[in-house]
């Protein structure tokens, strides 16, 4: 049986431990939703991913992403994605800008839980608003 003092001492050690272990959670860089939402995707439960892809049709796949201000609590990437024409067939590359925020516990790391697709079908145009989904579960926000 352990003596007082070092019942003590053995108690604060692990408070010490369980805040620190609490502190890095917090303050660890955030991923992009969770690798489980989208199975056949990409870029999902890493940081800052350079290419980012739902896992279906090539509207939701966005390469060469550049982020701003990852780790805040709203970042922006721009990429290049793909714009559907009449039909997806029909499409064009085009520029892509993603909205993550909502930060969370998502699958036990710190990470974005929501994201916006945004497409700008011609240069002179405006960016159109293309969905918006639930990164940490994989369904639409």
């Amino acid at each position: 049986m352990l003596s007082r003092p070092k019942t003590l001492m053995a108690t604060a050690a692990a408070l010490l431990l369980v805040a620190a272990s609490s502190a890095v959670g917090r303050s660890s860089t955030p991923v992009l939703g969770s690798k489980q939402a989208f199975p056949n995707g990409a870029g999902f439960g890493k940081v800052k991913p350079r290419h980012v892809f739902l896992g279906g049709d090539p509207t939701g796949d966005v390469t060469s992403v550049s982020w701003h201000s990852w780790g805040s609590g709203h970042s922006t990437g721009f990429g290049t994605g793909w714009c559907p024409g009449r039909s997806v067939a029909s499409g064009h590359p085009c520029p892509v800008s993603l909205h993550v925020y909502a930060l969370a516990n998502c699958h036990r790391r710190r990470a974005y839980t929501r994201m916006a697709f945004y497409f700008k079908s011609r240069p002179s145009s405006r960016w159109r608003l293309g969905a918006k989904w639930n990164v940490c579960s994989g369904t639409p926000a």
